[in-house]
């Protein structure tokens, strides 16, 4: 299982990026994980000081999405994430 950010910046608020690129960028963590054809999840676990969601991703072995749903259900409960 590995334990990695879903975005290089928490995310940003409606409507202030408008450079498809700038868009593009904020995926670059989950798009190698989605061509390889692995299981991930992502949940949030924290927010920034402006109260933006932080979020991580747990990455599993091919064809393992269990072991996928037990990490994220684990991790869940460990960092106790409110709204």
């Amino acid at each position: 299982m590995i334990l990695s950010p879903v975005a290089p910046t928490v995310a940003p608020k409606i409507g202030t990026i408008h450079d498809p690129l700038e868009m593009y960028k904020s995926d670059m963590y989950t798009i190698a994980v989605n061509l390889a054809g692995l299981p991930a999840i992502s949940l949030p676990v924290a927010k920034d000081s402006q109260g933006m969601p932080i979020g991580l991703q747990l990455i599993g072995k091919a064809f393992d999405e269990q072991a996928v749903f037990d990490g994220a259900l684990s991790l869940e409960k460990a960092v106790n994430y409110t709204k």
